[in-house]
C-alpha cells in the first residue's frame, strides 16, 4: 500500500496496545485481571459491582490493584466515564492513605488516555511523572508496571526509538519474574515497538510468540487481538492472504465482545489486507464501516489512519481526485489539532526522562553495592572456614593429605570471590562515572558541574580568589537540526565541545548542561581574564569549518559571563547572573558575549 499504508499498519498496531497492554493481577483478582483485559465493558461493570459491594474495604491494596485492572479495560474501551470513576478512587486512596503507587496508577491511566486522544505531549509528561514516583520501589513488581508503561507510552505517541530501551527493560524483568502471561504482553508491546521501527520482520516473530503464548494460557480473546496486530506486519511484507486471515479472526472477537474501538481497528486492518489483494470495493466498504465506528470514540491517531487508506483505496478504486482531497483535508485539520506542542513540554518530558534514568542507575549501582557487601561477608567467612581448616590439621594428623585438598579448593574458591567482588567494584566505579558525564560529548554533566561549584564555594577564600563562570549556548542550534538532521546537529555539538576544552582546559571545567547549552568554571581568573577567554571561545568557534551536504555550516555561540562575589554568592545567583548576560547577547543579535559582574 505504500506509505500511508505503511503508515496506517503502525498507528494501528500501536492503538491495538490499549487492549492487550492494559494493566493486567481479584475476588479472585489474577482472574479479574484476565477477564477485564479480554472483555473490557463486562470486566468494567464488575469492577463498578465489586466497589459497590465494598469486597475490599479494608483491603485498600487490593482495592488499588481492583481498580489498575479496572482502568486498564476502561483505557481500552475508550470509556472516558468509567475512567474518570477509576481515577477519582485511585486518587482518593492515594490521599487517604499517602499511597504513592495508587497515584502512579492515576497517572498512568490518566496519561495513556491523553495520549490516546492526541494530546500526546502532555500525556507523556503525565506518565513519565508516574513512573518517576516509584521507578525504584523496593517491589520490583512496580518497577516492571514502569518500565511497561514508559514502554507502551512511547509506542503510542508514536515514538519506538526512544520506546526500545523501556520495552528491552520490561522484557527482561517480567522473563526473570517467571510470569508467563505477562511474559507475553511483554512480547507484544516490544513487538509494537519494532513495527513502528521499521522493522516487521522481527516484530512478526514477536508476534507469533505472544499469540502462541496466550493460546497456550487459553487467551483466545487476547490471542484474537495479537492476530490483528500480527496482521497489520503481514500487511506491510506483503502477506496478505495470511494477514485476511488473522485480521478475520481479529474482527470476529472484537464483534463477539462488541468492542466499537476493537472492531474499527480490526475494519482498518481487513482494509488493508483486500486492498492488497486488489479487492478495492470491498476495502472501501470495510474501511468506512471502520470510519464510522471511529468517529465518535475521541482516537484522533486511529481516525487519521484510518481516513488515510481510505484515501489511498478511493484513488485506486474510483480515481476520485476531488474525494481524496476532502479527505486528505479533513486529515491535515484532525493532524492540526492533535500534534500541537511546545519547546516547553520537550523540556520537560527530557527532563522526566532523565531523571528516571538516573534513578534507575542509582538502583543499579545501589544493587552491585549490596552485592558487593554479600560478596565480602561470604569471602570473610570462607577466610575463617580455611583457619578452621589449619587448625584442625594440626590435630588430625591421620586425615592431613585430605584436608590439604580441602584447604586447596578452599583457597581456590577465596581467590574467585575476590575476583568477583573486584569486578563489582570496578563495575560500580563505571556506572558512578557514567551518571557524571554527558554520553555524546563525554563532558562532565550538570551534577558534575553541580558538584564543583559547590566544593569551590566551600572553600573560606572563595569570594576573595577570582572566579568566573560562562554559560554558552550554540545559536540558531534548532535550524541547523531541522535543516541537516540531529546526526549533524551530535556532530556541532561535539566539534564545540572539543574546542571549549582546548580553550579552558588544564586549568578550568566544561560542562554541557543539557541541549545545545554548556558551562565553562573558571577559577582563579580576574574579570579581564574572563572577558578575555570568552571573546577567545567564540572566536574559536566561529572559525570552525564545518561542511555537510557540500555545503559550508556556519556556526556560532552566544555567552554570557559573570563573577563570583557580591550578590552571586551562592550557586544559584551565580548562574542566574550569567544566563542573564547570555540571554542579553543573545537579544543583541547572538554571535557576542555580554559580561554582568556578580561583584
Amino acid at each position: 500500500m505504500g506509505r500511508h499504508g505503511m503508515h496506517g499498519v503502525c498507528v494501528r498496531v500501536g492503538m491495538l496496545l490499549i487492549f492487550v497492554l492494559s494493566p493486567v493481577a481479584a475476588f479472585d483478582l489474577a482472574e479479574y485481571r484476565l477477564r477485564a483485559a479480554t472483555d473490557r465493558a463486562a470486566g468494567i461493570e464488575e469492577g463498578r459491582r465489586a466497589l459497590r459491594e465494598g469486597v475490599f474495604v479494608t483491603d485498600p491494596a487490593s482495592e488499588r490493584t481492583l481498580l489498575w485492572y479496572m482502568g486498564g479495560a476502561a483505557v481500552g474501551a475508550a470509556d472516558d466515564v468509567a475512567l474518570d470513576e477509576v481515577v477519582a478512587h485511585l486518587e482518593a486512596l492515594a490521599q487517604r492513605h499517602g499511597d504513592g503507587v495508587a497515584a502512579s496508577y492515576s497517572g498512568f491511566l490518566r496519561g495513556t488516555r491523553r495520549i490516546d486522544t492526541g494530546d500526546v505531549h502532555a500525556g507523556l509528561v503525565v506518565v513519565l511523572e508516574a513512573a518517576n514516583r516509584i521507578a525504584t520501589h523496593e517491589d520490583v513488581a512496580m518497577r516492571i508496571t514502569a518500565a511497561g508503561e514508559l514502554c507502551r507510552a512511547y509506542v503510542l505517541a508514536g515514538l519506538p526509538a526512544r520506546a526500545s530501551e523501556h520495552c528491552r527493560r520490561h522484557t527482561r524483568l517480567v522473563r526473570e519474574s517467571g510470569d508467563e502471561v505477562a511474559l507475553a504482553r511483554a512480547e507484544y508491546i516490544e513487538a509494537s515497538a519494532l513495527s513502528q521501527s521499521g522493522a516487521p520482520h522481527e516484530a512478526i516473530e514477536n508476534w507469533k510468540r505472544a499469540r502462541e503464548r496466550f493460546l497456550a494460557h487459553g487467551l483466545r480473546g487476547l490471542a484474537a487481538r495479537t492476530a490483528g496486530a500480527l496482521a497489520s506486519d503481514l500487511v506491510t511484507v506483503n502477506r496478505h492472504d495470511e494477514a485476511l486471515a488473522m485480521a478475520g479472526e481479529a474482527l470476529a472477537a472484537a464483534q463477539a465482545a462488541d468492542s466499537a474501538v476493537s472492531i474499527a481497528i480490526a475494519r482498518g486492518v481487513v482494509a488493508d489486507a483486500l486492498f492488497g489483494l486488489g479487492r478495492f470495493a470491498e476495502a472501501r466498504s470495510e474501511v468506512e464501516q471502520a470510519i464510522a465506528l471511529a468517529e465518535p470514540l475521541r482516537q484522533p491517531v486511529l481516525l487519521i489512519s484510518l481516513l488515510r487508506s481510505q484515501a489511498v483505496i478511493v484513488m485506486a478504486s474510483e480515481g476520485d481526485p476531488a474525494l481524496a482531497q476532502r479527505i486528505r483535508e479533513r486529515i491535515a485539520l484532525l493532524a492540526d489539532v492533535s500534534s500541537a506542542s511546545g519547546s516547553a513540554e520537550q523540556e520537560e518530558i527530557s527532563t522526566l526522562e532523565q531523571t528516571f534514568r538516573e534513578r534507575e542507575q542509582h538502583l543499579r549501582i545501589s544493587e552491585l553495592e549490596h552485592d558487593s557487601r554479600v560478596k565480602e561477608l561470604a569471602l570473610e567467612q570462607a577466610r575463617m572456614e580455611a583457619d578452621r581448616k589449619e587448625q584442625t590439621l594440626v590435630h588430625q594428623r591421620t586425615v592431613m593429605w585430605l584436608a590439604a585438598v580441602v584447604s586447596l579448593l578452599l583457597l581456590a574458591g577465596l581467590a574467585v570471590l575476590v575476583r568477583l567482588l573486584r569486578a563489582q567494584q570496578r563495575l560500580a566505579q563505571v556506572l558512578r562515572a557514567q551518571a557524571y558525564r554527558d554520553a555524546l560529548t563525554g563532558l562532565p554533566n550538570r551534577r558534575a558541574l553541580t558538584e564543583a561549584i559547590q566544593t569551590l564555594l566551600e572553600a573560606p577564600d572563595a569570594m576573595l580568589r577570582g572566579h568566573a563562570l560562562l554559560v554558552v549556548d550554540v545559536d540558531r542550534f534548532k535550524a541547523i537540526n531541522d535543516q541537516f538532521g540531529h546526526p549533524f546537529g551530535d556532530t556541532v555539538l561535539a566539534a564545540i565541545a572539543q574546542r571549549l576544552q582546548a580553550a579552558v582546559s588544564p586549568h578550568g571545567m566544561v560542562a554541557r548542561l543539557g541541549g545545545e547549552e554548556f558551562a565553562l568554571l573558571c577559577p582563579d581568573r580576574s574579570e579581564d581574564q574572563a572577558r578575555a577567554l570568552a571573546e577567545q571561545v567564540r572566536r574559536d568557534v566561529a572559525d570552525l569549518v564545518l561542511v555537510e551536504r557540500g555545503k559550508p555550516v556556519e556556526v556560532s555561540v552566544s555567552i554570557g559571563g559573570a563573577m563570583l562575589g557580591g550578590p552571586a554568592d551562592d550557586f544559584s545567583a551565580w548562574f542566574h547572573a550569567a544566563d542573564a548576560a547570555l540571554y542579553r547577547a543573545k537579544k543583541a543579535g547572538r554571535n557576542r558575549v555580554d559580561f554582568a559582574s556578580a561583584g
